[in-house]
């Protein structure tokens, strides 16, 4: 036990285990506050929103996430400068989309009038500031997680507090939106606090070199982020515009449950990543992807069992009475769980293998097949129709559309035989 708890790889799984599990109790306890709080309606203006600033970091990451961690890795000494170039990258690229979403927002006209405007760009300023924090990637590259996770405990219990009594205090929205934005600043303020690296941009010379090297290895990555985003919020969207705010906020209230246990193949994969792109050999390479492939599978179908008995107890307590309808969709949005994890951790093999492109590709698969389903189900069968079209564009993007690509077809019997691999 003693050499399992010093290994690094455990070690920060642990960690970001505890990080999002104390994480996920505050934020779906005051989530599910503030869906009593709002009512149906307003909560699902307020999800409107946030799916709509969620597009942000798509776009102004530039698909860097894991391209630093892996130039951190393998080029230690421009470690400062590339950090450097990544956070104003990302700054700049973040208040120039914040500007197109704003505008594009305003012209669509779905839930938008001007009490909200205030809402809108605290919330997108928000995704401004967390898109920013490169000191995620560098802890994550250096397997120092726990640096991450107090900073951000420090600043989600502290605005945890706060928002509670804005609730006491029967604020309006407006003071939520702006928790949220001081939140984010507040985590990059201490976690750049314990960094001794100064956001200084190095020469124009450096600049040069590093710049347009970072922008074409992350441009496929930031395409497949923008489909994987669209996919995960553009339901919701969809929901607005062909029935209205209140199964948008029963649907949001679902979907939120299934999409924090995300974070789940998300952990264990960044863990796993950094010592993925050391292994040389093919034995290693396997020998982690089958480890991989089977923590993720374990977990991810014990949570779906979990969910799919108890769904209505579920959303009974956190939600109340009120939004008992999203139950039903709980229980299909659930099993998306199990594909997400095979989409992300597969993804992490086809980056140590510099085919960023196989990731867009699949991630284009996915969306259009779910912007085609909801088309033609959420006209039809509401929002159920919405959760069968997120769960089976899923299967696409991480399971069939591995059978189009050369590269991605030896994940498909991984991925199949991982959890027996383990056992044995």
């Amino acid at each position: 036990m003693k050499k399992l708890l010093n290994n690094p790889v455990f070690n920060n799984i642990f960690w970001l285990f505890l990080d999002k599990g104390y994480g996920a109790l505050l934020t779906l306890y005051i989530y599910a506050k503030l869906a009593t709080y709002f009512g149906t309606t307003t909560f699902g203006v307020w999800n409107y929103i946030i799916s709509f600033a969620s597009l942000l970091p798509a776009v102004a990451s530039l698909g860097l996430n894991y391209i630093i961690i892996k130039r951190l890795k393998s080029n230690p000494l421009l470690s400062d400068k590339i950090l450097s170039i990544s956070f104003y990258l990302r700054l700049f690229t973040g208040t120039i989309t914040a500007i197109i979403l704003f505008i594009t927002y305003t012209i669509l006209n779905i839930n938008f009038n001007s009490d909200l405007i205030l809402v809108i760009i605290l919330l997108f300023s928000s995704q401004i500031v967390m898109n920013s924090n490169i000191y995620i990637q560098k802890n994550e590259a250096n397997l120092q997680n726990r640096k991450t996770v107090i900073a951000r405990s420090i600043s989600l219990t502290l605005f945890f507090i706060l928002k509670l009594l804005a609730i006491q205090w029967a604020l309006d929205i407006v003071y939520f939106a702006l928790l949220t934005l001081l939140e984010y600043l507040l985590f990059f303020i201490i976690i750049k606090i314990k960094e001794d690296h100064k956001l200084k941009l190095p020469s124009t010379y450096i600049r040069k070199k590093i710049t347009p090297s970072l922008l074409k290895e992350g441009l496929p990555l930031m395409l497949a982020a923008i489909t994987t985003t669209l996919y995960l919020k553009i339901d919701q969207l969809f929901i607005a515009s062909f029935t209205n705010n209140n199964d948008v906020g029963i649907y949001a209230a679902s979907a939120r449950i299934s999409e924090f246990l995300y974070a789940i193949p998300v952990i264990v994969s960044n863990v796993f990543f950094p010592k993925i792109m050391k292994a040389f050999t093919k034995e290693n390479i396997d020998k982690m992807l089958y480890q991989m492939f089977a923590i993720v599978l374990i977990l991810a179908i014990i949570c779906v069992l979990i969910i799919s008995t108890f769904s209505d107890i579920i959303i009974e307590v956190m939600y109340g009475k009120e939004y008992i309808q999203a139950s039903e969709i709980l229980k299909i949005h659930a099993w998306s769980i199990i594909l997400m994890s095979l989409l992300v951790t597969s993804s992490k093999y086809i980056l140590k293998i510099n085919r960023q492109d196989i990731i867009f590709k699949r991630e284009l698969m996915g969306l259009t097949s779910n912007i085609i389903l909801n088309f033609l189900l959420i006209p039809r069968y509401g929002i159920k129709g919405a959760a069968w079209a997120t769960l089976i564009s899923y299967s696409v993007s991480s399971f069939f559309s591995n059978f189009f690509f050369k590269e991605t077809r030896p994940l498909i019997k991984k991925q199949f035989l991982s959890i027996y691999y383990i056992l044995k």
